[in-house]
């Protein structure tokens, strides 16, 4: 095998590696924008649902104070009486809804620390795959550095057998005889 012809394979396999980690970095990119679609659709519903109820509660308070201030002047004490309670309920409602209001308010703010820490985890889960795989990488280098170093044998032909062991067909057993190797040398 000549030097071009190795040059060639070599870069032909780097360009497969790289083909191959684009496409599990868009995977993984599609995947975190299917779920940031999810939660955002469902933080949509949950608006439209509470928007919902602050208009037919709206709707209720202003029909209670029309009828209250027509029929106050013509009403007795006891009907008066009557409604200070309905004001009291309806005073009541007003705060539950604020309550209400205030509890979606916290499940929103919860929703997207829940999804931020989501987004966190997989970019240090996906960190920490990167570093074991170029950690591995590094200690491959380092042995096949250490063996031509402790062989003196340093030409193109043990380097293409060391890249074909360490790389191209990965040999375990091979591996392991050259770890032995070395660490004999030394």
């Amino acid at each position: 095998m000549t030097k071009n012809e190795m040059t060639t394979a070599m870069f032909e396999e780097i360009k497969e590696k790289m083909a191959l980690m684009d496409e599990k970095l868009d995977d993984l990119n599609f995947n975190q924008e299917q779920a940031r679609a999810t939660i955002l659709d469902d933080i949509e519903q949950r608006k439209k649902k509470t928007l919902k109820i602050e208009y037919v509660v709206d709707f209720i308070l202003d029909s209670m104070d029309g009828v209250l201030n027509a029929s106050t002047d013509k009403l007795s004490k006891e009907n008066k009486q009557v409604l200070s309670k309905i004001d009291e309920q309806a005073n009541a409602l007003v705060l539950s809804m604020d309550e209400m209001k205030r509890s979606l308010h916290k499940r929103k703010l919860q929703t997207i620390k829940i999804f931020a820490f989501q987004v966190l985890f997989a970019i240090a889960a996906s960190f920490c795959f990167y570093l074991i795989y170029e950690n591995q990488n590094l200690r491959d280098s380092d042995l096949q550095l250490r063996y031509l170093k402790a062989t003196n044998n340093i030409d193109m032909e043990v380097a293409g057998q060391l890249d074909t062991v360490f790389n191209v067909y990965r040999d375990e057993e091979a591996i392991e005889s050259i770890k032995q190797a070395v660490n004999s040398i030394k």
